[in-house]
């Protein structure tokens, strides 16, 4: 198990920074869609009423 640690760290490495790099993908584009249904509607993004 030891001779394979360095190999099981550097998998979580990558793993959580592929993690990292989507879910920062998916807000900039939640922030992206955000302006763009404001431009088309604007004042109605905050009023779901």
């Amino acid at each position: 198990m030891a001779q394979h640690g360095g190999f099981i760290v550097a998998a979580y490495l990558v793993t959580g920074t592929i993690l990292i790099g989507t879910i920062a993908a998916v807000l900039f584009d939640y922030r992206l869609q955000l302006h763009a249904l404001a431009r088309l509607a604007p004042g109605r993004l905050g009023n779901r009423s």
